[in-house]
C-alpha cells in the first residue's frame, strides 16, 4: 500500500514538473525577444555623445535668449531624460527581467496548484479504489478459507463416519446373532463361537478407538511451550533416541549449525515432527533398508533448516499438492496400520505454530526431501 502510494506521488511531481517546463522555456524566449526590441530601440536613437552637444547647445541659448527660456528649459529636461534613459539601460533591462520573472512564476504557480489540485483528486480516487479492490479480495480470501476449510472437515466428517460404519458392522452382525446361536447350537460350539466373537469385536474397536484417537491428536494438539534450544544439542538427543527405533531405519544426521545457534521451539513437538516425517519414511518403503538423513543448516532467509531426506519410493506428482490436506493419504481409503493420512498436516500445523512452516523441497531422483523452517532466538528478540 505504502509503495503504491509512492509511486503515485512520483508520477504525480513528475507531471507537475513536465507542465512547468515549457512555461520556463517560454518565459526565458519571451525575455529574449524583449531584449532584443529593447537593443534596436536603444541602437535606433542617436548617439549619446550628440545628445550631450545638444544639452550644451540648449544652454547656450537659454543665455543667449532669456525671452524663450522657459522653452529651452524644457526641451533640456527632455533631453536630460533621455541621458538619464540611455545610461540607465542596464537598470531597464534587470527591470524588465524581474518583471517576466514574477509573470512566469505566477503562471507556473498557477499551473502548478491546478495539477496538483487535480493530481491529488487522481490520486485518491485512485487510493479509494485500491482499498477497496484490497478489501473486497481480503473477504473474498477469508471466505474462500472458510469454505475450503468447512469442505476439508467435511471431507474428514464423511471419511470418518464411513470408517466407523466398517467396525460397527460386523460388530452388529455379531451381537444381534448372540441370542439365535445361544439357542441353537451346543454349549462347547456357542463357546468357541463367543470366543471369536469376543475377539472380534475387541480388535474392531480397537480400530475405532485408534480412529478417534488419530483424530483427537490432530483437533487437540496442544500450543508449543516454546523454550530457548541449542540446535546442535537438540538434534544429537534426537538421533541417539531414534536411530534404534527401526532395524530398516539407517538415519544420519548432519549438523552445519555452530555450537552456539539457537532457536526457540517445544522440543517434544518438534521431535513429534520429525519422528512422523522418518515413520512416513518407513511406511513409504516397506521392503528393505531405508536411508534418512536429517540435515540442519542456515538457509538464505537467516532461518534454521532442518531438511529430512530419504532415498525411495517418491510421491506422485498427481497427488503431491494435497498431501498436506487433512485425511488425505497415499494407502488407500483405509491407510495402512491405521494411517488415517493426519501425520503431515500435524507435522505442519506444529511447524507454522512455532512461526515457520514445513514443506516438500524435493521429490526427484528416487529423494523425497521435507524441509522445516524455524526462526532463530535472535529473530525473535
Amino acid at each position: 500500500m505504502t509503495n503504491l502510494i509512492a509511486r503515485v506521488w512520483f508520477q504525480i511531481v513528475l507531471v507537475m514538473l513536465l507542465t512547468s517546463m515549457p512555461l520556463f522555456v517560454l518565459h526565458r524566449m519571451q525575455l529574449e525577444r524583449t531584449m532584443a526590441v529593447l537593443d534596436q530601440i536603444s541602437d535606433s536613437r542617436f548617439p549619446e555623445e550628440l545628445a550631450v552637444h545638444y544639452l550644451d547647445d540648449l544652454n547656450r541659448l537659454k543665455n543667449f535668449d532669456p525671452e524663450r527660456s522657459a522653452i529651452y528649459t524644457r526641451r533640456l529636461e527632455l533631453g536630460e531624460s533621455f541621458l538619464i534613459e540611455a545610461q540607465s539601460k542596464n537598470v531597464l533591462r534587470s527591470r524588465l527581467e524581474a518583471e517576466l520573472a514574477a509573470e512566469a512564476l505566477w503562471n507556473a504557480s498557477l499551473v502548478l496548484v491546478v495539477s496538483l489540485t487535480a493530481s491529488l483528486l487522481i490520486s485518491m480516487a485512485i487510493v479509494r479504489k485500491f482499498r477497496r479492490i484490497l478489501t473486497e479480495s481480503l473477504d473474498k480470501n477469508a471466505k474462500l478459507k472458510d469454505l475450503r476449510s468447512l469442505s476439508s472437515w467435511q471431507r474428514i466428517a464423511k471419511e470418518l463416519v464411513h470408517e466407523l460404519r466398517g467396525p460397527l458392522t460386523p460388530i452388529k452382525m455379531l451381537s444381534s446373532s448372540l441370542t439365535p446361536k445361544f439357542e441353537s447350537m451346543p454349549r462347547e460350539s456357542y463357546a468357541r463361537y463367543l470366543e471369536e466373537a469376543s475377539r472380534l469385536i475387541e480388535s474392531q474397536t480397537n480400530a475405532m478407538e485408534g480412529m478417534i484417537e488419530s483424530f483427537t491428536e490432530f483437533a487437540r494438539l496442544p500450543d508449543p511451550q516454546l523454550a530457548p534450544w541449542r540446535v546442535k544439542e537438540f538434534l544429537e538427543r534426537f538421533e541417539r533416541s531414534f536411530k534404534s527405533f527401526d532395524s530398516r531405519l539407517v538415519l544420519t544426521v548432519v549438523i552445519q549449525v555452530s555450537e552456539d545457534t539457537q532457536a526457540e521451539f517445544d522440543p517434544e513437538l518438534i521431535q513429534r515432527l520429525l519422528f512422523n516425517l522418518l515413520r512416513n519414511a518407513l511406511e513409504a518403503n516397506p521392503d528393505g533398508n531405508v536411508p534418512v538423513v536429517v540435515l540442519a543448516r542456515l538457509d538464505w532467509q537467516a532461518s534454521l533448516a532442518i531438511e529430512v531426506s530419504n532415498r525411495g519410493k517418491m510421491i506422485a506428482d498427481a497427488i503431491r499438492e494435497r498431501i498436506f490436506e487433512p485425511h488425505f493419504t497415499t494407502y488407500g481409503a483405509r491407510g495402512r496400520g491405521g494411517n488415517l493420512g493426519l501425520g503431515l498436516p500435524v507435522c505442519r500445523k506444529i511447524a507454522l505454530d512455532h512461526g515457520g512452516d514445513l514443506k516438500l523441497i524435493k521429490n526427484a531422483d528416487q529423494t523425497v526431501a521435507f524441509q522445516l523452517q524455524l526462526p532463530l532466538l535472535t529473530q525473535r528478540a
